[in-house]
């Protein structure tokens, strides 16, 4: 199969190869991109620590071939095979070729594919049979000779301790998604003081078993390991051992997190009886059960019914301890296929939630033909679902403000992908229940914006990535991809700046906190000095359909924004009122420079927006 691809490439492709200088090889790089091409990244790293050759799959197309040559002096070489996804290649692979079979490469054939996990390494040489890379050696901290510059185990770990000193031996074997697991260990003295742990684990490849030894100078007592895992479905397979070296003894064998975030796991040495003190939802229905946890600390969530419409709706409650009456309350909506606890766990806003005092109220979806969740938008591809979710969303909304004594005034919604457009249209027809919106990657729909009519105006704060392949950041208007018809980023902005009747625009670039994810921000605030409402864009340069601070861009946690622009247009009881009286004009008509009625499917045309006061304002749709 290789080779039949590689002769069908050489017919349609031209190949721009390199000039090489005396003392350098030409060396070929032929990558077969596989199932998932945009997961995958590579490198070449010389003996010297510096990139030689890199390859970016993130914009390449499936099952593809793509070829780039490199000129190399003789020496170590180490390649370095990254998938963004965790989960291998799926059938990926990188044949290194010498163009003029002048190099010997210390391997008849050099072909690498990533199995499994994020990361591995393979090194090889170019004519230098007795260079030894750099970057090989013991990369455990805890051993004797550990070479802080290594960051390829050779298997070379040294482990010896002083007379007297307890040596613990610890191996951990990594199972499915290894990524997600980790653990830390403490002793009984330093898990009630909050220390640091004596050592910790990060997972990477799956499948794969790590060994390494501590030693121990107060050797009696009692120690935990504390596991975790960041996605909250269990360590998929993996365990970690603990044995005693010098007695040969089982202190803890193969303990793992079945299900859920937090394991707590105990051994003693020497020592009996030792009382620990685990905090955690203890209520084996929550959502959020932890069997290791002894003390129940509040943080249960279960699932709560509403009936709505006929239909017996689900949803979760987050309200802090000793929250204050007349609280904000804010609902997450989750995406397509997604879940109320899933994206509770990845928005984190329950921890945003605690620190600055407001009740998150995560609802539910429904299913369609597909079996998907989803809230419904109208999208063109379902057969025209029935489910009123506006009306199920506005009568939740009205049940924890009057059970929980919460604000009927601050209610607001944010949203991923589904949940964000599902945000558009709440803005649209329930802007009395709902004070502000903060879409992330989100959209509206032609046939929404068309009947867009909002009683008051509602401020948004709208989160999007220029490379979303999902909801395009220039829209869809042809309705390429079935969702349906839906507005560009722009427009959708300028819509709502004309509706919030702002004239005041401030420009800035976030900090560039984290350089390795691909991406900027670019923040667009407007605003008016007659009105407190105001329109945010965070417009993220080269991001994807992400919820920044979760995935794809770093430099924000976007749920902490996403309260500070709620936290801002907060209104009191007084100052709703007022902006209401004044801001509430509507849109009776659109027409064109010559009087025609117009539907807004066109584009690039100035267009005046008519209200009901007599008073008139010019815009343009992009």
């Amino acid at each position: 199969m290789k080779k039949t691809l590689l002769i069908i490439f050489s017919l349609f492709t031209s190949f721009n190869y390199s000039q090489c200088n005396d003392g350098e090889y030409e060396i070929l790089f032929e990558t077969y991109s596989g199932e998932w091409a945009e997961e995958i990244t590579w490198s070449i790293i010389d003996n010297n620590g510096d990139l030689v050759v890199y390859y970016d799959g993130s914009e390449t197309e499936n099952d593809t071939w793509y070829n780039q040559s490199a000129c190399l002096s003789s020496g170590c070489y180490a390649f370095e095979a990254n998938d963004s996804y965790g989960d291998g290649w799926n059938e990926a692979f990188v044949d290194i070729i010498s163009v003029n079979s002048d190099v010997d490469f210390g391997v008849t054939e050099l072909s690498i594919e990533l199995e499994n996990g994020s990361l591995s390494y393979t090194t090889f040489q170019i004519n230098d049979s007795q260079c030894i890379y750099s970057g090989l050696g013991c990369t455990d901290e805890n051993a004797s000779n550990y070479n802080e510059n290594a960051f390829i185990s050779d298997g070379s770990c040294e482990y010896s301790c002083e007379e007297g000193e307890y040596i613990l031996e610890i191996e951990t074997t990594t199972g499915d998604w290894a990524s997600e697991m980790s653990w830390d260990l403490y002793s009984y003295q330093d898990w009630n003081e909050e220390n640091e742990p004596i050592t910790s684990f990060q997972g990477n490849n799956n499948d794969q078993t790590y060994s390494t030894q501590i030693c121990l100078d107060d050797s009696a007592g009692c120690y935990l390991i504390l596991g975790n895992d960041s996605f909250g479905d269990g360590w998929e397979g993996g365990n970690v051992s603990v044995f005693g070296v010098l007695d040969n003894v089982n202190l803890l064998l193969e303990a793992s997190i079945e299900d859920g975030f937090d394991g707590y796991f105990t051994f003693e040495i020497y020592q009996k009886g030792c009382i620990w003190e685990f905090p955690g939802c203890t209520n084996p229905d929550a959502i959020n059960y932890n069997p290791s946890a002894n003390i129940d600390d509040g943080s249960c969530i279960e699932t709560l019914s509403f009936n709505f419409d006929g239909l017996e709706r689900e949803y979760l409650l987050y309200i802090p301890e000793d929250l204050p009456g007349n609280a904000p309350l804010v609902f997450v909506l989750h995406g397509y296929t997604g879940s109320a606890q899933g994206i509770m766990s990845y928005s984190e806003m329950n921890e945003v939630a605690e620190e600055n005092g407001f009740a998150v109220c995560y609802p539910q979806g429904t299913t369609d033909q597909y079996d998907n969740s989803f809230f419904n938008v109208g999208y063109e591809f379902q057969n025209n679902p029935t489910v009123d979710d506006v009306g199920f969303i506005v009568a939740l909304a009205e049940y924890p403000q009057d059970t929980h004594q919460l604000s009927n005034i601050n209610t607001f919604c944010t949203g991923m992908s589904n949940g964000g457009d599902m945000s558009y249209m709440l803005a649209c027809e329930a802007s009395s229940t709902f004070r502000a919106i903060a879409p992330v990657a989100g959209m509206i729909l032609y046939d929404i914006y068309n009947s867009c009519n909002p009683g008051n105006p509602v401020p948004v704060f709208e989160t999007h990535g220029t490379e979303d392949d999902v909801t395009y950041y220039e829209g869809d208007p042809d309705n390429v991809d079935g969702w349906g018809s839906y507005l560009d980023i722009p427009s959708t902005i300028d819509y709502f700046v004309n509706q919030n009747n702002l004239t005041d625009l401030s420009f800035s670039e976030l900090p560039n906190l984290n350089p390795n994810d691909g991406s900027v921000i670019e923040s667009y605030i407007y605003s008016s000095p007659n009105s407190n409402n105001e329109v945010w864009l965070y417009k993220v340069i080269g991001g994807g359909h992400d919820w920044p601070g979760a995935d794809g861009n770093m430099d924000v946690n976007i749920s902490e924004e996403i309260w500070k622009f709620f936290n801002a247009m907060s209104s009191s009881e007084e100052s709703f009122i007022e902006d209401a009286s004044i801001e509430s004009k509507k849109i009776i008509k659109k027409i064109d420079f010559l009087g025609r009625e117009i539907n807004n499917t066109q584009t690039h045309l100035p267009i005046l927006y008519i209200y009901d006061d007599g008073s008139v304002k010019k815009s343009i749709i992009y």
